[in-house]
């Protein structure tokens, strides 16, 4: 199918996705909750949105070093947030393979690049899954709860045995020839990686926890800020499960499906639709608003160099 109907198709499920999740939390509510939020809530979220970016280049310059390349922190948060930024507007978040892009510019090797976006998106999913498997129970039946579970398990197992295995490599080198010494190449730098970095790694493990913790904790003020008391660890793990099936590439970034989902779950808590509504809406507003100025702010600075 043609890439162009295919974008459209997914910009206008995400559309109808999130018409529906106005239409199931009703307007009405959804305006009555906006205008009991404080508006000094909004330059602590832009804060805690700094805190989450910080944390992402954080880890982008570990992973540097744990390839051999030395980025500044300074530069690691500036890819990770334009690359952030990026993929809200990507299918299932592919966009923050455009990190690739930026470090190449930065004479990192294109396969070394790769590889540090397929270890974010390895990290993430790592983190998010652990959360995501201690909470399925939580929200759903016990078998939904195993099939959810396997699936979060098998999608790491897929990528690791797709970066470490020989067999998986040689196939590859096959089926794309022109590409086969730069495959070798990443399979060799993962061995090292995973060989050579086990401190490291587990350094990144806390930095992305952290990070997913802070993105919680802005669904946990929003909640607060409306007088809905849920235990923090409620919403890590809804974040994190609404985090790990939103990377389902059927609509822009997930967009109208974290949505639905999170109004879903908060309901199993016993959040109104409103309510629950409301804070999806102003979060992914906010998140959104962060992307257009990050990408905006970058194409500037780019334009005066």
């Amino acid at each position: 199918m043609n890439k162009t109907l295919m974008t459209f198709l997914r910009v206008m499920f995400s559309i109808l996705l999130l018409v529906y999740v106005v239409y199931i939390s009703g307007y009405n509510n959804i305006v009555e909750s906006f205008s009991k939020i404080n508006p000094w809530i909004y330059p602590l979220l832009f804060v805690l949105m700094i805190a989450y970016l910080f944390f992402g280049g954080i880890n982008i310059a570990l992973l540097g070093k744990g390839v051999k390349e030395n980025i500044s922190l300074w530069k690691a948060i500036k890819y990770y947030a334009i690359s952030f930024s990026l993929g809200m507007f990507v299918p299932g978040k592919l966009g923050d393979f455009s990190l690739i892009y930026f470090l190449k510019k930065d004479n990192i090797r294109t396969e070394k690049g790769f590889l540090i976006s397929v270890l974010i998106k390895l990290f993430s999913v790592l983190v998010l899954g652990t959360v995501a498997i201690f909470g399925f129970r939580l929200f759903f039946s016990w078998k939904e709860s195993l099939i959810y579970s396997g699936l979060t398990i098998l999608l790491v197992l897929i990528v690791l045995i797709i970066l470490l295995s020989a067999n998986i490599n040689h196939l590859l080198q096959k089926l794309v020839k022109k590409y086969a010494k730069n495959i070798s190449y990443v399979r060799k730098m993962a061995k090292d990686f995973f060989r050579n970095n086990i401190s490291r790694s587990g350094l990144i493990i806390m930095f992305t926890l952290a990070r997913f913790s802070v993105d919680a904790f802005i669904t946990y003020l929003l909640l607060l800020f409306l007088n809905v008391h849920i235990g923090f660890f409620y919403i890590l793990i809804i974040n994190s499960i609404v985090a790990i099936l939103a990377m389902i590439p059927i609509s822009i970034s997930g967009l109208g499906i974290r949505e639905g989902l999170k109004i879903y779950l908060l309901g199993i808590l016993g959040v109104s639709a409103g309510v629950a509504g409301a804070v999806a809406l102003i979060y992914i507003v906010f998140i959104y608003l962060v992307a257009i100025f990050t990408i905006a702010t970058y194409r500037v600075s780019d334009n005066y160099k």
